[in-house]
């Protein structure tokens, strides 16, 4: 497609070069112009298209890093709270008796008020046979619950009343309900014991007053069985059954918690079950100004997963907002088509005029043909830098995902099978892929704002400025052992300050990563003047950069070897900013002898000299 468009580009100029040499004719002027205008617009739409359809990739990639963000969230805070009551499990099944005052003391120790605020309570519920209700409730009685009962009052053969609550203050009214008379409480119940896993219930609703009464909500129970009891067969394990703890979560509690400050740009709704249905919904985190916000909205993303927890299903949905749809921007595709379609308009009344002024045709002609150039080379520009992007982000933002997926079926597979020893490395190392992909898409966000992104123009002193980051990176220069020297009275620019710290602080950040091994590691920030155009430089004394590799460390992800840390985004984001300011930027280095990073800037946006401004 790019070699095509070059050609059609190629076939204009020519004509143009020529059309001074052609007879007048009107006719032939007029289908010229009209054929320019053609190809003219095709390119122009052609790359608008391309542009676009990049902007609008690039949001979708931000939309899918949040998504991915809220389920390692909520699966994260989950997981610390079934540990929370695998705690408590390894509590009853280490006792000979656990009594209301250990249970109490017990929780007290979690502080879970504080530590696990998602949680509405937590509860003991003992198996009781019809055959020892009435045991049971006189001892319960005894305790100082002279009114105890269990309830509903109907005869079962077995029962799984509520014993022990904390916080008891809000959760007292549940004393003595029997969680097998409820359907979907008991079906969860048993497949735990069943199991011999932590299950949780279907969406319930609390009925015990403020301030759960009516809102949607879960349980988490995980079974207890007797004391060296073998539970390898799921006879064993019903047999060997004496009951659960339990803990009780508000769904809307536990969303604010897991996801923290009210979002403003993404809306989120979780069903219960892998379809959205209307009494399925279990929680709905639209913000306070997008409360009639509708699923059929026109937004610019949105996503359904079907969230697996415990042998249950959540449908998760997720759709932006206009906030996060503003993000999107799509200024750059329209300045390209407008300029597109300016510059062939400008080319169809060239020709147009041709056919009646030929000395004026041929000098506009001209005009116009630098014009081309130029988009032409904008258009290349844009389309390599795609091709370069799409090649880079699919190579290094494919290895995160990979990790995370191979150590979740790791997870998933030792969780089923009880082997829990390995999961806190796997969850360490899944965090750690999933930092790495952030910072490769925080990384690639930072550099495309460069240019896009209107920054203020000011004077800055070079030398000031590298004492200043020179500063900021004393931690890091004083575990090198690094002598650190900025030169003086180097030229002050006209610039953004921000730009040029982020500039001086990535290649600074380099020499000191490189230089580490030296003794002693030297790093020298300055400026060299050639052909009146001052070069800054950092120059350090590491262990320096094959020739072969000069031009190719300058591309985005772009890294020195495996065992090189760092996104590979760093001399890519120096390179845009200097060409930002007009400049460039190379190396002169070898290996074992250190390297030497200069760019250069616009000799009229320099001062000669702090001295001289």
């Amino acid at each position: 497609m790019a070699g095509h468009r070059r050609y059609r580009l190629a076939t204009g100029l020519s004509g143009l070069r020529t059309l001074a040499r052609w007879p007048t004719d009107r006719a032939v002027g007029r289908w010229l112009a009209w054929g320019l205008l053609a190809v003219g617009l095709s390119i122009s739409f052609a790359a608008f298209a391309a542009t676009y359809r990049r902007e609008e990739r690039d949001g979708r990639a931000r939309f899918e890093a949040r998504v991915l963000e809220t389920e390692r969230a909520i699966r994260e805070r989950l997981a610390t709270y079934e540990q929370a009551l695998r705690g408590l499990s390894g509590l009853f099944r280490a006792s000979d008796e656990v009594t209301r005052r250990d249970f109490q003391l017990y929780l007290a120790q979690l502080d879970i008020q504080r530590r696990y605020p998602g949680i509405q309570g937590f509860g003991y519920q003992p198996i009781v046979r019809e055959a020892d209700r009435r045991v049971f409730t006189e001892r319960v009685r005894a305790e100082g619950f002279p009114d105890f009962e269990i309830y509903p009052p109907e005869p079962r053969d077995e029962y799984a009343p509520v014993l022990y609550t904390e916080p008891f203050g809000r959760n007292s009214a549940a004393l003595g309900f029997d969680l097998y008379t409820e359907p979907v409480r008991r079906a969860a119940l048993l497949r735990a014991r069943d199991t011999g896993l932590t299950r949780i219930t279907s969406k319930i609703h609390l009925m015990i007053g403020p301030p759960g009464a009516g809102k949607p909500a879960f349980l988490m129970c995980p079974p207890l069985y007797h004391r060296d009891t073998a539970t390898d067969s799921l006879e064993s394990r019903q047999s060997a059954h004496e009951g659960y703890v339990v803990a009780v979560f508000l769904m809307e509690r536990l969303m604010k918690q897991v996801l923290g400050p009210e979002e403003h740009d993404v809306h989120l709704h979780v069903f219960d079950g892998p379809v959205a249905a209307r009494g399925k919904l279990m929680y709905d985190g639209a913000p306070a100004s997008e409360v009639h916000h509708d699923w059929n909205h026109q937004s610019f993303a949105r996503a359904e997963r079907v969230f697996e927890i415990h042998g249950h299903q959540w449908l998760l949905r997720f759709n932006s907002l206009p906030a996060f749809d503003a993000t999107v921007d799509t200024q750059e595709a329209w300045t390209i088509l407008g300029m597109g379609i300016t510059i062939a308009l400008l080319l169809f009344g060239v020709v147009w005029t041709l056919t009646t002024t030929q000395a004026r045709a041929v000098a506009l002609a001209q005009e116009m043909t630098v014009r081309i150039r130029r988009n032409e080379a904008l258009l290349e520009r844009k389309n390599r830098e795609l091709e370069e992007f799409l090649y880079a982000a699919s190579h290094d933002l494919k290895s995160p995902v990979v990790t995370v997926m191979g150590y979740s079926a790791h997870m998933e597979r030792d969780a089923a099978e009880g082997k829990l020893d390995e999961l806190p490395e796997f969850a360490r190392r899944i965090s750690a892929a999933a930092g790495r992909m952030r910072a490769h898409i925080d990384d690639l966000l930072e550099l495309s704002r460069i240019g896009r992104v209107s920054d203020k123009i000011e004077r800055v002193d070079l030398s000031e400025l590298a004492t200043e980051i020179g500063k900021s990176l004393v931690p890091q220069l004083m575990r090198a052992r690094a002598v650190y020297t900025v030169q003086p009275d180097m030229p002050v620019v006209w610039a953004s300050r921000a730009r040029l710290w982020q500039l001086v602080e990535n290649l600074l950040t380099n020499a000191i990563k490189f230089s580490a091994r030296s003794d002693p590691p030297t790093i020298e920030v300055g400026t060299a003047w050639e052909d009146g155009v001052p070069w800054l430089y950092v120059q350090d004394n590491g262990c320096g950069i094959d020739p072969a590799y000069h031009e190719r460390i300058f591309g985005m992800f772009q890294r020195l070897g495996r065992d090189t840390d760092g996104s590979g985004v760093g001399l890519a984001i120096v390179k845009r900013i200097a060409e930002l300011y007009g400049g460039h930027v190379r190396v002169e280095s070898a290996v074992g002898r250190g390297a030497r990073f200069l760019v250069s800037f616009d000799p009229t946006l320099c001062v000669a000299s702090r001295s001289a401004a």
